[in-house]
Formats: structure tokens, sequence, C-alpha cells
């Protein structure tokens, strides 16, 4: 894999720059620190107590798309059904930001299909497709997301659950969903996995802010596009430091916090 021609793809940042800016930090190790290859599957805000700075850094990416915490700042929040540390965070967002960062949240487009130079089609998008909310959690959750996907898009790269998953449905039409765990224990992170040109693919990138596959590492993903292969990658950055600002702002439950310390 060609760390320096790769593509860069994270999600879920909530609103967690020291997070963010470590991932930057260890793509650059890597050569993959070009900005002008990151694509954001959206939450950039939401939990944490970093938005101005994450959406500060998100802004230097060529593709963002608007994830839940985005679409939040219109006020939605007020009239979701959220559980009450997830309103508490998305309440301190919407009356922490300005008006212009509320409206640049707001503008952020839900779907991006890019066509790249090798000649693949690839979208990126928070939620998968043809899923309940966005979420899911299996096999039979994973064959309804590909079920309408256009058959010239052999690549989604999606967020929004913060668990890191490889689906693949084959040209057969059989699909096979490989969660965290068994990417880990059979792959293991940073091995290069390479693609079936002919299946298509739906890749959930994980979460660079607040990881939820018991792994408290930041998560993302490289995606070589002359050898159609990908590589999940994970980080890790100071946890305590981040707890410590979510303590110390009022607003913020401390059990955002917490969460971090366990990666659930």
């Amino acid at each position: 894999m060609d760390h320096s021609k790769s593509l860069v793809i994270l999600s879920d940042i909530h609103s967690n720059a020291v997070a963010l800016e470590r991932c930057i930090a260890k793509l650059k190790m890597m050569g993959a620190d070009n900005l002008k290859k990151f694509l954001c599957l959206g939450d950039v805000i939401g939990y944490g107590p970093q938005p101005r700075e994450c959406m500060a850094i998100a802004k230097g990416f060529p593709i963002i798309v608007r994830g839940n915490h985005e679409g939040y700042m219109d006020y939605s929040y007020s009239e979701k059904n959220l559980n009450p540390v997830a309103r508490a965070a998305a309440s301190w967002h919407y009356h922490f930001l300005n008006k212009d960062e509320r409206n640049w949240c707001l503008n952020l487009p839900q779907v991006k299909q890019v066509n790249l130079p090798t000649g693949m089609v690839i979208e990126v998008r928070h939620y998968a497709p043809n899923s309940r909310a966005g979420y899911v959690y299996n096999r039979d959750e994973a064959e309804k997301a590909f079920k309408d996907l256009p058959p010239e898009v052999k690549l989604v790269f999606v967020g929004h659950t913060h668990q890191p998953v490889l689906m693949e449905k084959k040209e057969n039409g059989k699909c096979v969903y490989t969660p965290a765990d068994e990417l880990k224990k059979h792959f293991g992170w940073d091995t290069p996995l390479g693609l079936d040109r002919d299946s298509q693919y739906i890749v959930n990138v994980g979460s660079v802010g607040q990881p939820r596959d018991e792994d408290v590492r930041s998560s993302l993903v490289l995606y070589d596009m002359k050898e159609h292969e990908l590589k999940f990658v994970r980080v890790d950055y100071d946890i305590d430091k981040v707890v410590k600002m979510i303590k110390e702002n009022e607003k913020l439950p401390n059990s955002l916090g917490e969460r971090l310390l366990v990666g659930k």
C-alpha cells in the first residue's frame, strides 16, 4: 500500500481535537498527511469539548458530509428522542457555536459520490444506505443496506456507529459482514486488505473521537485507489487530557469522558 497516494477516510471526530491532531501526526509519520486526500464522514462536532478546533481542521478537507450532530445545529435536537447525555451535549454545542458556525454545519451535503482517477465510483456518507437510522450491526441489516446501491458504486464509506466494520456483497449476491473483533482477530489492525473488484463494499471506518468497539484508540481507514485495498488504522491519543477538559466543562456530562476510557 502506498500511503502517500492513499485516501484517508475518517468519521465521528466528535469535538475531540486531541484525538484528531494525534491521528494527523500518526498519518504524517506514515506519509499520508496530505489533507487534500482526507474524506470526512460527518459528526465533526458533538459530545466532546473542542468543536471549534475540530471544525478549523476539518475545513481543510476537500469533502465533508453532514452527520446527525451537525444536523442538530438547526435546534432539531430539542425535538429528537435523544438520551439525556446526547441532548445535553447537543445543547451545549448549539449555544457555544455562533450562527455562522452552525450554518456551516447545516450546509454540509449528506451524501457525495466521487469519481476516482481509476474509474472507480465511491460514495461517502454518514449513515449506511437503506438502513434503520444508519445502524447496521449484522449480516441481515447489511444485506438491506446493499439492496438499492447502484451497481456502479463499488465502495461506500460510512460512520455513525463508531465501530469499524467491513461489509461485502459478492458478485453472486452473497453478503459477508465482518465486525471489528473479527477484523482484529483475522487480519490485525494496520494490515492492508485487498478488495475484489467484482464485489461491492460498505466500510464503516469507526470513530476518531469516541470509539465504541471496546478499543479506546481512534479508528480511521486508508484506501489505496490503484491497488484497490484498504487498511484500518488505530491511533493512541491522550485520553486523560480529553477527560479532564470534559470535567472542566460544566455543561458536558462527565460520562462523556468516562466512556472514552473504556471504548464504549
